[in-house]
């Protein structure tokens, strides 16, 4: 299935992704294929113009998120990304504001389209 992702909505795909702990070794294959899905590539960098800056944090990074990404994701990937959305591992909670961009990957690996656009 193809589907159409804001780079706000892909931050956070990768956010859980990379938080998600790994229990069984099945866990490693499925999260670095999903892993890969969901990083951005060099261009789509480019097309939301992304920065990586330090702050005192640590590091923060700045892009345009509307910028819309399309990736082709099986029934398998599809729903376990939404699963994994829906419950979030402790290190990448969604907070409030993020409701608009929960809402909108709810929706899209539900498979619903063109319904919901996050606010960014």
């Amino acid at each position: 299935m193809e589907i159409d992702f804001a780079v706000s909505e892909m931050v956070a795909l990768l956010a859980i992704v990379n938080n998600w702990p790994i229990r069984k070794a099945g866990e490693w294959r499925l999260l670095n294929a999903l892993g890969d899905k969901v990083t951005l590539t060099a261009d789509e960098e480019d097309a939301c113009h992304w920065q990586e800056v330090r702050v005192a944090t640590g590091r923060a990074y700045l892009f345009d998120g509307s910028v819309a990404v399309t990736r082709e994701l099986s029934d398998r990937e599809r729903e376990s990304l939404l699963e994994m959305v829906q419950n979030p591992p402790t290190d990448a909670p969604w907070r409030r504001v993020d409701r608009p961009v929960y809402e909108s990957l709810v929706c899209k690996l539900n498979g619903e389209t063109g319904t919901h656009t996050p606010e960014v």
